[in-house]
């Protein structure tokens, strides 16, 4: 990856660092709304 970076060769998959983002803002949510149950 550093070699990539330094290359100027390395790609960010934008859309796929969204998805992850909110899956995990779903999951923290989920949690919290069952420890206020």
């Amino acid at each position: 990856m550093r070699a990539a970076i330094d290359a100027g060769t390395f790609r960010i998959d934008a859309s796929a660092i969204a998805d992850k983002l909110l899956s995990n803002a779903q999951e923290v949510l989920s949690r919290m709304g069952r420890h206020d149950a």
